[in-house]
């Protein structure tokens, strides 16, 4: 019978280690989260581009409400987007929202149910980071951005 090395073993003790001290067990979401954050961004999709405010309240146990332009965020809630390492090689956003967005941003929109992720940074007492649509085509490896540059304050 052949036992692993006992580099493999450390390795993988190291792996194991580093993905646990990297999303350690803070409260989550955090309070400077908390609240509503809102604005006016251009949303961008099939030739349309028009100017729409979007609105994002981040609710104590995670969940997430709002709208973007005529069109609802329903199912949503914020999470964790990286850990130490991923900070400190600037890889990721710190957070990401998720779920769907139901309806017509704007009146030449489409609209319908879209899967969605918004990943985003708070800088400056501010939300940063866009809003995308994600699709189930094999080519279509990026969100399609609806929202590229949010920036929304905190209302107070």
């Amino acid at each position: 019978m052949k036992t692993a090395s006992p580099g493999l073993s450390f390795f993988c003790i190291c792996v194991i280690g580093v993905a646990a001290v990297s999303y350690g067990g803070d409260t989550f979401p955090p309070p400077e989260l908390i609240g509503t954050w809102e604005g006016t961004s251009k949303f961008s999709r099939r030739g349309i581009q028009e100017l729409a405010t979007v609105s994002i309240t981040i609710l104590p146990d995670g969940r997430v409400e709002g709208t973007a332009g005529a069109a609802r965020l329903t199912r949503c809630v914020v999470k964790k987007n990286r850990g130490w390492l991923g900070k400190k090689l600037n890889i990721k956003t710190d957070y990401i929202i998720r779920g769907c967005l139901e309806g017509s941003v704007v009146s030449r929109d489409a609209g319908g149910v879209r899967k969605i992720a918004m990943p985003f940074n708070i800088r400056d007492g501010k939300l940063i980071g866009g809003l995308g649509a994600l699709t189930q085509r094999w080519w279509e490896c990026c969100p399609a951005w609806l929202f590229s540059r949010l920036s929304l304050p905190k209302k107070q």
